[in-house]
């Protein structure tokens, strides 16, 4: 491969990933469809008009450039398991591609795009919660007399009312909790009629000079009115309940006893459960 084709690959490429991932910042899921699509067609177009001159996998080199810091962040910091998907779904989209400009076959197009919508649904969601939040259903943690904060004082968790307290664990250096805050939203909106439940959020103070109104202060930014309560990153609570990154989504009982540790998506569901139980 020419000096030329290979740099004009790796702009090419390098523009389908950086025009796409500011949008990881709002939307996560879009971005990762936005980005196995842009790549699924480079690749193909790439394979289609230069393999049979120079080879598969000389194209596929510039193409790949820039997934590379992306993987490495992937290996070597695992507060990153998260967003995963967003680096693993566009690379199995340009496999796709290498497999279709291969073999030609429709059947196998249609095959492997059930795959990728398995994997960009289930699969992701599973993997979030065994993989990333692993085992943390813990019995007999008991945390009624935990001090938070909120915008008047201190008060212990025994203090908020409602039969079951939903709380979007939190904190100011999290960009996946600002992404999925319209997500708590939704859920609090859904139960703003239901006596039994109160979701609010748990903002954890990074630093000495965090307190919770800047808690309070995002969460106007972001246009959600959810109930901000304030913790200190070493009061506890969070070793309690074995929370090392953020968001995490815990579900309190009346006792405010731990009942669910884990993503709100599946805190979703067990409250789902937890309120129909009781009807």
């Amino acid at each position: 491969m020419n000096k030329k084709t290979f740099l004009l690959l790796l702009a090419l490429s390098l523009l389908a990933y950086w025009l796409i991932v500011p949008v990881r910042g709002y939307r996560f899921s879009v971005a990762e469809s936005l980005h196995s699509l842009a790549f699924f067609v480079l690749t193909f177009w790439a394979l289609w008009k230069y393999a049979s001159k120079v080879g598969a996998k000389k194209v596929m080199i510039p193409l790949l450039l820039p997934w590379v810091p992306e993987l490495m962040l992937r290996v070597f910091d695992r507060s990153t398991d998260l967003s995963l998907s967003g680096t693993v779904l566009p690379l199995l989209a340009m496999g796709i591609a290498m497999l279709l400009y291969y073999y030609r076959k429709v059947w196998l197009l249609l095959l492997s795009l059930a795959l990728w919508l398995l994997l960009a649904t289930e699969v992701k969601s599973r993997y979030v919660e065994w993989v990333v939040y692993g085992d943390m259903q813990q019995t007999n943690v008991k945390l009624s007399s935990y001090i938070v904060t909120d915008s008047v004082g201190a008060l212990r968790l025994s203090d908020i009312q409602g039969d079951y307290l939903v709380l979007d664990v939190w904190s100011s250096t999290c960009g996946v909790c600002r992404r999925e805050m319209p997500n708590v939203q939704a859920l609090r909106d859904a139960y703003c009629n239901d006596d039994r439940v109160e979701v609010a959020s748990l903002f954890v103070f990074t630093n000495e000079k965090e307190t919770v109104h800047d808690g309070h202060r995002i969460m106007r930014q972001l246009g959600c009115d959810i109930p901000v309560y304030g913790v200190d990153y070493d009061s506890g609570l969070l070793d309690k309940c074995r929370i090392e990154r953020f968001p995490r989504v815990v579900i309190l009982d009346k006792k405010r006893d731990l009942i669910f540790n884990g993503s709100l998506e599946f805190a979703e569901r067990k409250l789902k459960e937890l309120t129909a139980r009781d009807v």
